[in-house]
């Protein structure tokens, strides 16, 4: 999904700018980077090096996920592990998703988080009109039932996540 066009030039292209924009901002701050679809992965640990990040970020691809979907409790517990120190510093996840269905596990894992000192925040990536997602072959993904595959952004579960747990959503 997160190849549809309903953002230029596609959802996955414009999450990249994102970050890399946000990177621009930020000074002296640790970053990582936790790929996930149906399964989640640490791609780059906590690090300063913004250098570093920017090849993990770059190499991001619906190839890297072998399973479909959208695990966000799993992307959730799996960033806010990667946060070992304890040392007072402020810690805070940014989401960058399309969405997903209700979860209440997501949900629960965004508490679990929060409960940890993590901030939560989600940035929801794609338009309510959607579009179709294109596949290898220069066409589009079908269903089972030989119908275009067609995908909306889902914003109704990361604004749960995000502003019930004290975070924000845009």
């Amino acid at each position: 999904s997160m190849l549809a066009q309903d953002v230029s030039p596609d959802r996955l292209e414009r999450s990249r700018r994102e970050v890399k924009d946000l990177l621009e901002m930020l000074e002296g701050d640790k970053v990582g980077l936790v790929a996930f679809a149906g399964t989640a992965f640490l791609q780059c640990p906590l690090t300063l090096d913004y250098s570093g990040l920017h090849i993990f970020l770059d190499a991001l691809s619906p190839d890297f996920l072998p399973v479909g979907g959208t695990d966000l409790a799993l992307a959730i517990r799996t960033a806010a592990d990667s946060f070992r120190d304890k040392d007072g510093a402020s810690r805070a996840m940014i989401i960058i998703s399309d969405g997903g269905e209700e979860d209440e596990e997501a949900l629960k894992a965004a508490r679990e988080a929060v409960d940890q000192g993590v901030l939560v925040y989600c940035l929801g990536v794609g338009t309510l009109e959607g579009a179709p997602v294109p596949d290898n072959s220069g066409s589009f993904m079908l269903d089972r039932d030989g119908n275009v595959v067609h995908v909306r952004l889902k914003e109704e579960l990361l604004k749960q996540v995000a502003l019930g747990t004290g975070g924000a959503y845009a």
